[in-house]
């Protein structure tokens, strides 16, 4: 029996991201997470990864892609990087939604994702396709402990 307990982990992530997203009042985008990250980018960063990976299920649920292509998984640390600058100068109003409307496109893709294809990505080096919600949970996690919103 496939273990798709992710599913739900993955909407727990994105139901907190949409309270978050709900509370956030504007002067809270600028506020300073370490390393040059502020709430706004990481919500950035959080959504533009969450289109990419559903782009990716796109794909592989089409037959194009494949999880294993290791050219494309070791290419994530770059385009973090690359972007970075550019989502820290986004308009910071719309960052919270912008970051909620990709998590559920992605979520859809990977609770209908083939049951085969879930056995093939978990435990392996790619299961982070499935568990979306660790991606989203570190940032949450980051942004709720400067906030003090526990």
């Amino acid at each position: 029996m496939t273990d798709r307990s992710f599913e739900l982990s993955n909407a727990e992530s994105r139901e907190r991201l949409v309270r978050l997203a709900a509370r956030l009042a504007p002067a809270q985008m600028g506020v300073d997470l370490g390393d040059g990250w502020t709430v706004a980018s990481a919500l950035a960063h959080m959504g533009f990864w969450d289109r990419w990976q559903a782009g990716r299920w796109t794909e592989m649920l089409a037959g194009t892609w494949t999880a294993d292509d290791a050219s494309v998984l070791a290419a994530e640390h770059l385009a973090n990087e690359a972007l970075h600058p550019y989502w820290s100068s986004i308009g910071s109003e719309d960052i919270p939604a912008l970051a909620v409307a990709a998590a559920a496109p992605l979520d859809a893709l990977v609770a209908n994702a083939p049951d085969v294809m879930v056995d093939q990505l978990e435990g392996g080096p790619s299961a982070y396709l499935l568990h979306r919600h660790r991606h989203r949970d570190e940032h949450l996690d980051h942004i709720e402990r400067v906030l003090a919103f526990a």
